[in-house]
């Protein structure tokens, strides 16, 4: 039976947690012995489905953050390397994929292959302080991966020109993959009727409320297609530090009875599901996996800033001319007014495209072309 070890910083499921839970799912289906070990924050919700499977192990540490919990990971992954020797080690932050990579350097763990994924453009992201700690890491704790996966080929460039040298023996595009099993599971059919009662478009956005993710230009947009006579609701899922602020820019925006902050939800689908149109409004992003998800789950149609080049392969996807609130606004109020349901084209994009399995067999390719 192959082995994984898959390593997250938290079980709280955000895009990058998402994808390391849809390659867990994918291989205990596929009769693998799975690890799955979380570095902190405890047992968060999503996560039943797999601790119910006998190949499944959850290892979930209690401490309140990362940082916390480095001294105990190290000596966990140590010990639980030794025991087992994992065909591939797998995880998707950089600060975590930097460990993996030293330990492996200094010979303390001894894996098949070890796999990184990057989960943002983190040299254009962040400056001071925090840019040269993470140089460093890339320079003295990376170089052990096997296989480096870049989302997009701007952020395998920005990557590379950032460094001036190569982080992996191996970096490596491969567009995210979306588990539509789990989403189909998520949607209600029920789908909150009452809230949805008397809206005449529905308008969802999901992501955790940060000012990266631009909710604060969304709400502003909204608000001014609003004001020009569309008659609409904005649904956004997710929690954060940013929520109080949002709430209270609804407020001064007079939309606070049209915008609902559904803080997080275990399946997002339900809200997704049937919408007149999600919006990503991010204003830099490695990828938006978000966006898969309101393809699978059925949303009618798509707005987004231009926020990551990943969005030129998607179809039918609208994207603003620029990040701001005029741009995003203009591009909103065109869609909703045209009434087209591109639902079924979205659908069948994932299917045939976005796959966990065609996400691994990639993986596999690029391993073996070594």
């Amino acid at each position: 039976m192959p082995s994984i070890l898959l390593v997250s910083p938290t079980g709280i499921l955000g895009g990058a947690e998402r994808i390391l839970h849809s390659v867990a799912s994918y291989h205990v289906k596929a009769n693998w012995d799975v690890t799955f070990y979380v570095m902190s924050r405890g047992n968060q919700a999503g996560w039943s489905d797999l601790e119910s499977s006998k190949n499944f192990k959850f290892i979930v540490c209690d401490a309140p953050s990362e940082k916390r919990s480095l001294l105990s990971f190290i000596v966990s992954i140590m010990k639980i390397t030794r025991e087992k020797k994992f065909d591939y080690v797998f995880s998707s932050h950089t600060h975590v994929n930097a460990v993996l990579s030293l330990l492996r350097k200094m010979g303390l763990i001894d894996v098949g292959f070890l796999i990184g994924r990057e989960s943002t453009f983190i040299f254009d992201r962040f400056s001071g302080i925090k840019k040269i700690i993470f140089y460093l890491l890339y320079r003295f704790f990376y170089g052990q991966h096997d296989l480096l996966i870049c989302q997009t080929e701007r952020m395998k460039s920005s990557l590379v020109a950032a460094l001036k040298f190569s982080p992996a023996k191996n970096v490596s595009v491969i567009p995210n993959p979306i588990n539509i099993e789990r989403i189909d599971n998520g949607i209600s059919d029920e789908n909150d009727k009452e809230v949805f009662a008397g809206v005449e478009k529905r308008i969802v956005a999901c992501g955790r409320l940060v000012p990266i993710k631009g909710f604060d230009v969304l709400i502003e947009s909204f608000a001014k297609i609003r004001s020009d006579g569309i008659n609409a609701s904005l649904f956004i899922i997710g929690d954060g530090p940013e929520r109080n602020r949002l709430c209270q820019l609804s407020k001064n925006n007079f939309v606070d009875n049209h915008v609902f902050l559904l803080g997080y939800q275990e399946n997002p689908a339900r809200w997704l599901c049937g919408a007149d149109m999600g919006v990503v409004s991010s204003e830099r992003e490695g990828f938006p996996n978000v966006i898969l998800e309101m393809m699978a789950s059925r949303v009618k149609n798509i707005v987004s800033t231009p926020c990551t080049d990943g969005l030129s392969v998607l179809p039918e996807v609208s994207v603003s001319a620029e990040f701001s609130v005029s741009s995003l606004s203009e591009t909103m109020k065109s869609v909703l007014t045209c009434d087209i349901d591109r639902s079924s084209n979205y659908r069948r994009y994932v299917v045939e495209n976005r796959s966990v399995a065609s996400f691994w067999s990639e993986i596999t390719k690029k391993i073996d072309n070594e």
